[in-house]
């Protein structure tokens, strides 16, 4: 059957067939070009993350939104003969900072020996004043042995009474660490972030021969010591009206019951009075809201943190979750990156 032999009703509804066809395919059209930009955006975004800087760089354009805000105090007429108006900027050299006068002072004196005391008119120099400066020397550390020598007492007469004179008590019972080596290696460890390992090398040059296992040991031996000072720094956190926290995931190997490729948390908190502020390091094999309960149990203010569910769990009338605006930039950062 020919078109000519078709109906004008048969005509009309291939042609609305037709035409609903080709509506149909110029929208799956415009989808397929909506997912095609979308996965450009995010394969650009990938691509940016993998291979480009991870640092949130602030554009220099962004602080051209700030031109022409300045205050002029003495505008130029507009009638002024000075068509050029040039300003110039002069650096300030830094200050050096003066030098703490609680730390000791050797002095060193420098005189004219007698031979060059002579002047030559015949008379004699004699010295009218004095010119001091300062600058800072590194003395290397001093390693010493401390023998602790016991006296022991008796009776002569019932030689039964042995006394043995006490010794003060130790950080490490039975350990050769003296407390100012511990407080090295711990300052060091935890403060300077050098490695055991590392500084395992630095005290054979001061010929200390520790290994690292044993430096390991002694430090989680004397955690024990600090328990009454973490005490003291939560007491401090929670003193401050805000609280910053954030979760870091890391691997920790040789954990009992654990793969090493499981992952586990760091909880960082910041608080305390303003000024005052303190940062405390939480160690959890989880990052389950039990944790976020336990790290603010009892505590009044607000809690600054990112957008995790697990922090959900904190709201009530007595803490108050706030945004954090650094999670809020990188959104808009790989916004731009990505167009």
């Amino acid at each position: 059957m020919t078109t000519a032999q078709l109906s004008p009703k048969r005509l009309l509804n291939l042609s609305l067939q037709q035409e609903e066809k080709i509506v149909q395919q110029a929208e799956k059209i415009t989808l397929q070009e909506q997912r095609i930009v979308a996965l450009e955006n995010q394969l650009r975004l990938m691509l940016s993350k993998q291979y480009g800087s991870k640092a949130d760089n602030i554009s220099p354009d962004q602080l051209k939104l700030f031109d022409g805000l300045e205050i002029i105090e003495d505008p130029i007429p507009e009638d002024s003969e000075e068509d050029t108006i040039t300003v110039k900027y002069q650096r300030k050299r830094g200050k050096r900072k003066p030098i703490d006068p609680a730390l000791e002072r050797r002095p060193i004196h420098y005189e004219l020996p007698e031979a060059q005391r002579q002047c030559p008119c015949g008379g004699e120099l004699k010295e009218i004043s004095r010119q001091t400066s300062e600058q800072y020397e590194y003395i290397p550390a001093q390693v010493v042995v401390l023998e602790h020598i016991q006296h022991q007492y008796a009776c002569p007469c019932c030689k039964e009474n042995v006394v043995l004179a006490p010794k003060p008590t130790q950080a490490l019972p039975k350990s050769n660490a003296g407390p100012g080596l511990l407080a090295h290696i711990s300052t060091t460890k935890f403060v300077d972030a050098v490695p055991l390992h590392r500084q395992e090398k630095q005290l054979e040059r001061l010929r200390i021969y520790l290994g690292r296992t044993t430096m390991a040991r002694w430090m989680i031996k004397l955690s024990s010591l600090w328990v009454p000072l973490l005490n003291l720094m939560e007491d401090a956190i929670r003193a401050g009206p805000l609280i910053q926290c954030d979760e870091t995931p890391f691997q920790v190997l040789k954990e009992i019951d654990r793969k090493p490729t499981s992952l586990s948390y760091m909880w960082v908190r910041r608080g305390g009075v303003p000024g005052q502020e303190v940062v405390l390091f939480h160690y959890e094999p989880s990052r389950a809201s039990s944790v976020v309960r336990m790290l603010f149990a009892d505590y009044q203010g607000y809690v600054q943190c990112d957008g995790y569910s697990a922090y959900h769990c904190l709201e009530s009338e007595k803490i108050t979750l706030v945004g954090c605006m650094a999670h809020a930039k990188r959104k808009f950062n790989d916004a731009l990156k990505s167009v």
